[in-house]
């Protein structure tokens, strides 16, 4: 724990642009303080740098710094793009912060990858849904019930979306389906 607040804070009062740590093609060399146990700068293996910095991104999201996280998860990405769970946390931060468009295009890489990531899926219509893409969002939706039947929360998003499209009987449907 002490590694993720040391972290997070160090990359927070850094100014922006700074780097703390570099990757070559085998190796992240961290230059900070705290890096490994020892206490001193030291050599990351690339799957501990995506590691620690998706943790990282995880502690800003969960303390609301969103725009923050981002910093954490671009670094992850630009380290090693197939890192694709990194998307999901991408994708939330983008959507927490409104930028729908850049949210969407996130939960879609996660689900290149993972097609039944089922709150990458309901994430995903969700911000379909805000932007008006009604269309989309409902087929979204549907395939995140396919995924898990028992997600009743869908059904009232699915009746919003078929409400905007003029489909009343089918939303009343959903709305009787779902089940707070």
């Amino acid at each position: 724990m002490r590694f993720r607040i040391t972290l997070v804070t160090l990359l927070l009062t850094l100014p922006v642009g700074l780097s703390i740590c570099s990757c070559k093609p085998r190796k992240c060399i961290c230059v900070y303080e705290d890096c490994r146990d020892a206490g001193a700068a030291g050599i990351l293996e690339p799957v501990v740098f995506n590691q620690l910095n998706a943790q990282a991104a995880i502690d800003l999201q969960l303390a609301g710094e969103f725009r923050a996280s981002l910093l954490f998860i671009e670094r992850v990405v630009n380290n090693d793009p197939a890192y694709h769970e990194i998307y999901f946390l991408r994708g939330y931060a983008f959507q927490m912060l409104e930028n729908n468009a850049e949210a969407i295009i996130s939960y879609q890489r996660q689900l290149a990858r993972n097609p039944n990531h089922r709150q990458s899926l309901f994430n995903l219509a969700y911000a379909q849904m805000t932007s008006g893409d009604y269309s989309a969002a409902i087929q979204t939706f549907s395939r995140t019930l396919e995924v898990d039947p028992d997600y009743t929360e869908v059904h009232l998003h699915l009746a919003t979306c078929l409400d905007a499209l003029g489909q009343r009987n089918m939303a009343e449907q959903h709305r009787r389906q779902y089940r707070p």
